[in-house]
């Protein structure tokens, strides 16, 4: 599961956020993703954990 990928929508429900900030937070370089053949966003499961798990990530979460 750690090299699984989810797309745009599901993450940003992991996440408690909106698609478009999942897409701003790509654009600063805070979090990266895949584009699939069909250029949609994907984004690994095992990065997002990590994120999620980091005091600056908690504290950009607390901004939102």
């Amino acid at each position: 599961m750690e090299n699984e990928f989810v797309k745009i929508s599901d993450a940003a429900k992991l996440f408690g956020v909106t698609p478009k900030t999942l897409r701003i937070w790509e654009k600063e370089g805070k979090i990266k993703s895949i584009r699939t053949f069909g250029k949609h966003r994907r984004y690994n499961i095992k990065e997002i954990k990590s994120l999620i798990g980091e005091k600056w990530f908690i504290n950009l979460l607390k901004q939102n």
